[in-house]
C-alpha cells in the first residue's frame, strides 16, 4: 500500500473506534482523532465527562512504529 493510499484509508477512519498493532507486537485501541504526513497517530485512549469537567487522555503514536491499524466492529 502506497502513501496515497494510507491516508485515504486512515483518513476514513478519524473518529471511529480502531484498534493499533505495532511492530513490537503491542495493540493499542481508542478513538483516532488525527495523523500527520509521516503517519503518526493521535488517539483518545480515554475520555471523562461530569458536569463541570471534561477531561481526554490522548496518544502519539510514532509512524515508525505502526504495523497495521483496523476499525473496530462488533
Amino acid at each position: 500500500m502506497n502513501l496515497n493510499e494510507y491516508n485515504f484509508h486512515i483518513n476514513y477512519l478519524i473518529g471511529k473506534k480502531v484498534y493499533i498493532f505495532l511492530k513490537n507486537n503491542q495493540e493499542i485501541e481508542g478513538f483516532l482523532v488525527g495523523f500527520d504526513s509521516f503517519l503518526n497517530l493521535v488517539l483518545v485512549k480515554s475520555l471523562f465527562l461530569s458536569d463541570d469537567q471534561q477531561m481526554a487522555n490522548f496518544l502519539l503514536i510514532r509512524g515508525s512504529s505502526l504495523n497495521s491499524i483496523k476499525q473496530f466492529t462488533l
